[in-house]
């Protein structure tokens, strides 16, 4: 899959990225069946993201995507193309996220997400709306102060750029 970009905003180098665990993502641009795309809105912090998450033992990143769909936006979903993937080198964590980023539609119709405990208290919710305005909505949010949520928005950005 063609990297679209890499996060190094904590300047990590060559040297101390070697040392670093490697967290593997997957993202997802879903379309529902009037071409709106979902987003989550993560309404403590007041930021959106596209669906997705971590890739468990045992499973290919394609099993990854369509298990964090159905867990985030409650929909079962068939994947329809890759986006492309970006890393995000997080010096606080000694980690490297490498999110791998594929085009899906819902299949059947949209069920009740089921959320982590986590995502729960965030205040995580899912809203569907077209690409250009999950665009909009993505490029008018204020700077979150902490750096790797502005990873993660900028991340959805170029995501959503690259279909």
């Amino acid at each position: 899959m063609n990297l679209l970009h890499t996060f190094n905003k904590e300047n990590v180098s060559e040297t101390d990225a070697a040392t670093y665990k490697v967290r593997k993502a997957t993202r997802a641009i879903v379309f529902d069946n009037e071409g709106n795309v979902a987003l989550l809105h993560v309404t403590k912090h007041n930021y959106y993201e596209v669906p997705g998450g971590g890739v468990e033992e045992g499973e290919t990143l394609e099993e990854g995507c369509i298990r964090e769909c159905k867990e985030e936006i409650g929909c079962v979903v068939e994947i329809t193309g890759e986006v492309g993937r970006t890393l995000e080198y997080r010096k606080q964590l000694e980690r490297i996220n490498e999110s791998f980023c594929f085009t899906a539609k819902i299949v059947g119709e949209k069920g009740i997400p089921e959320l982590q405990e986590d995502e729960i208290e965030m205040g995580t919710e899912t809203i569907w709306v077209s690409k250009d305005k999950a665009l909009e909505l993505l490029r008018n949010i204020a700077v979150p102060e902490h750096l790797y949520d502005r990873y993660i928005i900028e991340r959805s950005v170029i995501f959503l750029e690259a279909i």
